[in-house]
């Protein structure tokens, strides 16, 4: 008698996999890298192609950062967050800040404003925030806020989520600003 194969999984069971295997190993090249003592790793660009990207911000939490912004942010970057180029003021919105975070860990984003800001009393926002300032942040930068979501969330993003008051729970996401800000 022969045995019958079992039946194949879905097709998304499938490409669910094969992203999180293609994650994986992507993430784990640097470490394989440093245990062989080479230096070096795998470029940014290769780990922002597999990774989840932040799609939308919820739109409470931003509301809540303008607030928080307006506090606490203002003073040294603007209304408009425009930034005072005198005053080495970044701006937070447009070319130059898409420029300089488009592509990179939204995690990074946070921490630097967890550690540097305000710059008179840095360190000092408490965590939910520095979460609601950046989702405003980047509501400005043309990041859209996210509608009710009438399906499950694709597992490959973390749209339709808040932006959590722990950097370490987004480990691996990256932030794609959308080109019509830029």
């Amino acid at each position: 008698r022969c045995a019958r194969a079992p039946p194949a999984p879905p097709p998304a069971v499938c490409a669910e996999v094969a992203r999180v295997l293609l994650t994986s190993l992507v993430l784990a090249l640097p470490l394989v890298s440093v245990a062989a003592g080479q230096s070096g790793g795998v470029p940014q660009a290769a780990v922002a192609a597999v990774a989840p990207s932040l799609d939308a911000v919820n739109g409470a939490q931003a509301d809540r950062g303008r607030v928080a912004y307006a506090r606490a942010c203002a003073g040294c970057h603007g209304d408009a967050l425009h930034g005072d180029e005198a005053r080495e003021v970044p701006p937070l919105e447009g070319p130059a800040f898409i420029t300089s975070w488009n592509g990179q860990p939204l995690a990074d984003l946070i921490g630097k404003v967890q550690r540097t800001m305000p710059a008179d009393a840095p360190g000092t926002l408490r965590p939910e925030d520095v979460a609601a300032v950046t989702a405003f942040v980047l509501r400005q930068n043309g990041v859209p806020d996210a509608a009710a979501p009438s399906a499950p969330p694709d597992t490959a993003s973390v749209q339709a989520r808040s932006i959590p008051d722990d950097p370490a729970a987004l480990a691996g996401v990256v932030l794609r600003l959308p080109a019509s800000a830029r």
